[in-house]
């Protein structure tokens, strides 16, 4: 029952505060038309996103491997945002062009890596901590 209702959390909270924050973006861009596709590049990441932190309650040691899990895909995030700046650069060699697509590129990355962090908080605050070693009958941990 405790990881129905962390994946519920998990999914409602993620998508809740990934959506506002593209809401805010796409307001704050003027957004248009070209705003579609942030809408679909934030559902593909969440979903990807949620398999990869239900799919830690698989591990022994939940909280680390959220920790663990919360990093690959910041990183994720970090160098798709950073490709999407590249190509925005050798896509046109006036440098001072880049103002015009820093809407989209936020609305591309921003909203997904809020999200990961907000699903991180509940797997971390949800997860149980790791049991402790068994000491065979040795120390304050009576052997189960």
């Amino acid at each position: 029952m405790r990881f129905v209702v962390t994946a519920a959390l998990l999914l409602f909270a993620g998508f809740l505060v990934g959506g506002l924050a593209l809401q805010a973006i796409v307001i704050w861009g003027d957004g248009d038309q070209e705003f579609i596709i942030a809408f679909v590049a934030f559902a593909a990441m969440f979903l990807l996103s949620s398999i990869v932190f239900l799919a830690v309650h698989v591990f022994r040691d939940v909280r680390s491997a959220a920790n663990v899990a919360v990093l690959l895909l910041l990183v994720v995030i970090g160098v798709a945002a950073l490709g999407l700046v590249v190509i925005d650069l050798l896509e046109d060699p006036n440098h001072g062009a880049i103002a015009g697509s820093l809407p989209i590129i936020a609305g591309l990355t921003v909203p997904n890596a809020f999200a990961v962090i907000a699903q991180w908080a509940i797997v971390r605050w949800r997860g149980r901590p790791a049991p402790p070693a068994h000491m065979f009958g040795r120390g304050p941990v009576a052997p189960v």
